[in-house]
């Protein structure tokens, strides 16, 4: 089954955007203006904004009580939750003790006909995404990147010992730009250069091509991390 949730297209698009990074000298104009849009509809989606207009249909029930509300994206899904309300308060009519029609749409109808208090307004309208927020040119207040956070049980020993000495050697001499935490290290995803790419040992390189094809910048190797089915587990 295809995931469809917001995160779902949020980490598709960071997918997209980090692919497009790692390629041979992306610096094209047409290869930066797609990173900021992309980056763009990244930001977008993960503030919850709606990445176009959308039509919604509303209902609004009035009866002695206050007044319901209803909103759907179909004009069936929208009679099917008023047909609920209709079919709980059925008895309400006169000649209630018969069964309300089978179909949505006409125990609505027929309800509402019937009912001499209560009332039902409904409308179709349309939904506009907020101004700007999907704009590729929209100022960015902060850089932003995305990790996961993992077992230290998917690198060996003598890997966790590398990576550690890499840590303390100067910036400009390290194959890879590891950074020590407390209980572990960030791990960039992003393949070094051609000279450095064969000290890599394979559990690591596994590691980093995991993190890339998730589209995250980097691996948070933790001692209490979680660990996953895709990488080997080793044991300490």
């Amino acid at each position: 089954m295809i995931d469809t949730t917001i995160r779902s297209h949020v980490d598709l698009l960071a997918r997209a955007r980090f692919a497009l990074k790692g390629l041979p000298e992306p610096h094209s104009m047409a290869a930066r203006q797609l990173l900021a849009e992309l980056t763009a509809a990244e930001r977008g989606m993960a503030m919850g904004g709606l990445p176009w207009p959308i039509t919604v249909h509303v209902g609004v029930i009035e009866h002695r009580h206050g007044a319901n509300l209803y909103a759907a994206y179909t004009r069936a899904a929208l009679d099917r939750d008023l047909a609920g309300f209709c079919r709980e308060y059925w008895s309400e009519l006169p000649g209630g003790n018969e069964a309300p029609p089978s179909d949505d749409g006409a125990a609505v109808s027929a309800y509402f006909v019937r009912h001499d208090q209560d009332g039902l307004t409904c409308e179709q309208t349309t939904l506009e995404p907020p101004s700007g927020l999907w704009a590729s040119d929209a100022p960015i207040q902060l850089e932003r990147g995305r990790y996961c956070v993992l077992s230290t049980a998917h690198i060996t020993v003598s890997t966790a010992d590398l990576i550690s000495l890499w840590s303390t050697w100067p910036p400009n001499s390290r194959p890879l730009d590891i950074a020590a935490s407390v209980r572990g290290w960030f791990v960039p995803t992003r393949p070094p250069e051609d000279i450095y790419a064969a000290q890599l040992p394979p559990d690591l390189a596994a590691l980093m091509a995991f993190g890339r094809d998730g589209g995250f910048d980097h691996v948070l190797l933790d001692c209490d991390g979680d660990e996953t089915d895709g990488l080997k587990t080793h044991d300490w």
